[in-house]
């Protein structure tokens, strides 16, 4: 399900987007999931939205290719973002750009804000500027505490997401990708509209206290991770920009603070209820 909507902004990650249609030349589609994140906060992002026309940069090298979801280019200074819906063409920073429809016979695909991957890809790029990193986790906030489960597809996830969820005084930020970033010197784990099977997608936001990698297991246990096991872990799970020397740097190097100042436990886990209070009661092993 997605609506109609011109003019907007949303806030992702603590980064509040700016997306508007010069001259309203059109209306686009929201995907519902972002509908909880509209905001009204100063932009971090200014972004312009073409849904009825075509640019395209003849001179372009690829930088790239991941299959035929995306392609990564490089024009001048402009970074290209080709999906297979659309195309985003971003200053050096990522803090401003456009967004164009791609052509279809007869005419245009149906244009959205961020069809996939596009809001993603930014982010990433985001991220590895400021102290940040996007996983591959399902987000908890348990009595005020945030913990993310760290896992690839079918790990449990999604399964751990609605067992919390039934519990009181909990909140699900999402079930399948989250944002860490450090805010004025805290560890802050956010939702983000990119839901898994569960369909959890929340804006809000918490102060991270344990990081879990898990797995399915026949009884629940838990294993400290040492500083190396825990960053290795984080990198395998995340979306680095592997094409951005610099970035790989930074974001290797947040993850190494997460490794430190977050502890880091490999998880195997029954999906029962009992998983509750096995994580609730680990304090450093």
């Amino acid at each position: 399900m997605q609506g109609i909507m011109s003019d907007l902004q949303f806030n992702v990650g603590g980064f509040t987007i700016s997306m508007y249609c010069p001259g309203n030349d059109g209306d686009v589609m929201l995907p519902n999931a972002y509908r909880h994140f509209l905001s009204e906060k100063a932009p971090d992002v200014f972004l312009k939205v073409h849904p009825d026309r075509v640019f395209f940069y003849r001179r372009r090298e690829k930088i790239f290719h991941s299959g035929p979801n995306w392609r990564l280019y490089r024009s001048g200074e402009k970074y290209i973002v080709r999906t297979m819906f659309q195309e985003g063409i971003f200053d050096p920073d990522f803090r401003s750009g456009d967004l164009y429809a791609l052509r279809k016979r007869g005419g245009f695909f149906n244009f959205q804000y961020f069809a996939y991957p596009l809001h993603e890809i930014l982010m990433i790029h985001l991220l590895c500027r400021d102290q940040g990193l996007l996983l591959h986790a399902c987000g908890i906030v348990d009595k005020g505490d945030g913990i993310l489960f760290c896992g690839m597809s079918g790990g449990g996830k999604s399964t751990l997401a609605n067992i919390w969820e039934d519990q009181t005084g909990n909140m699900v930020l999402s079930d399948d990708r989250v944002i860490v970033r450090m805010i004025d010197g805290c560890v802050t784990a956010f939702g983000t509209p990119w839901h898994g099977e569960a369909g959890h997608a929340s804006p809000e936001m918490a102060r991270l206290r344990k990081i879990f990698f898990i797995e399915h297991a026949e009884k629940n246990w838990a294993k400290k991770l040492s500083r190396t096991e825990a960053v290795s872990h984080l990198m395998t799970r995340s979306f680095p920009p592997l094409w951005d020397r610099d970035g790989m740097i930074r974001t290797l190097e947040f993850a190494d603070i997460l490794s430190q100042k977050i502890p880091c436990y490999g998880l195997g886990f029954v999906p029962d209820n009992r998983i509750i209070e096995f994580v609730r009661d680990i304090s450093g092993l």
